[in-house]
């Protein structure tokens, strides 16, 4: 039986002493971490840097908090601005040649803003400017060009 229990024991041994070998790596290996931090700092002084750190800290969170909230006002304005935009060309008048009547769609994220439409003849040319919000004119019925335009007006890059 002392014949079996010997080869089970150097075993069991052979594996304590590679655990053991395995946690004092892990010990030196902290312990020089740690002297690293503090090489070049006393018990006095220490207390100075972590009191330093933890203010950072609460300086960097308070300048994120206040880069959020900017970010935030920022993409709200962001989507009431000029975001989409479309051009029409057609001729209003069967009698003279040419497409050099236009209608141009500017438009928020929601739909929203106007439509400028300029009606060219032989003579002159007039220009009307419509209120538009939601895809919809506010004040004045839109025109099917005027629609088109709002319909096709794709995001501005």
């Amino acid at each position: 039986m002392a014949d079996v229990l010997s080869p089970v024991a150097i075993g069991l041994g052979v594996v304590v002493i590679i655990w053991l070998s395995g946690i004092t790596y892990l010990v030196i290996s902290l312990r020089k971490h740690y002297n690293f931090l503090v090489k070049d700092v006393s018990k006095k002084n220490l207390q100075s840097v972590l009191d330093t750190l933890i203010r950072t800290t609460e300086d960097h969170t308070k300048q994120l908090t206040t880069l959020t909230e900017i970010l935030e006002q920022h993409s709200l304005l962001l989507k009431r601005t000029v975001r989409k935009v479309n051009l029409v060309r057609f001729n209003p008048f069967s009698n003279t040649g040419g497409e050099q009547s236009f209608t141009i769609a500017l438009l928020d994220e929601q739909n929203s803003g106007i439509v400028i439409t300029s009606l060219s003849g032989r003579n002159n040319t007039r220009w009307y400017a419509k209120q538009v919000k939601n895809g919809k004119g506010v004040e004045f019925p839109l025109s099917k060009e005027e629609e088109e335009a709002i319909a096709k007006a794709k995001p501005f890059v």
